[in-house]
């Protein structure tokens, strides 16, 4: 059993602007609360720790809206992105301990910093064909 660790008043505050991040995108966007809260969080508490906040607060975003979408579902569509995350998650969760904590930071800034630069040299939306 882990071991909750006593946050400070930094941490917390770390913590919270992560939530609000995460919140605020996702609310703006319907995705992203993982990749926004995640530099906050980094900061704050060990990346395995992190991972479960991203996977419950991003379950709990999306959850938010299933009743408003549920009748619009092509489970046809939906089913390789659900097969890919449900074999994905366990697979990055349990080498999450493994990673060093400042590769790890680099490599999510570094999504974000291309993910950013990507969608404002594409000018317009980009779609996926389906």
């Amino acid at each position: 059993m882990p071991v909750i660790p006593n946050f400070d008043a930094g941490t917390l505050g770390l913590l919270l602007a992560g939530a609000v991040a995460g919140g605020f995108v996702n609310g703006l966007t319907g995705f992203g609360t993982g990749l926004s809260a995640m530099p906050f969080w980094l900061h704050a508490v060990p990346p395995p720790l992190a991972a479960q906040l991203v996977a419950s607060a991003s379950v709990a975003g999306q959850l938010s809206t299933l009743s408003a979408i549920w009748h619009a579902i092509d489970w046809r569509r939906v089913a390789p992105m659900l097969i890919a995350g449900l074999i994905g998650v366990p697979i990055g969760t349990l080498l999450l301990p493994y990673i060093d904590l400042q590769s790890f930071k680099r490599g999510v800034g570094l999504i974000l910093v291309v993910y950013a630069s990507v969608m404002l040299a594409a000018g317009t939306r980009l779609k996926v064909r389906g």
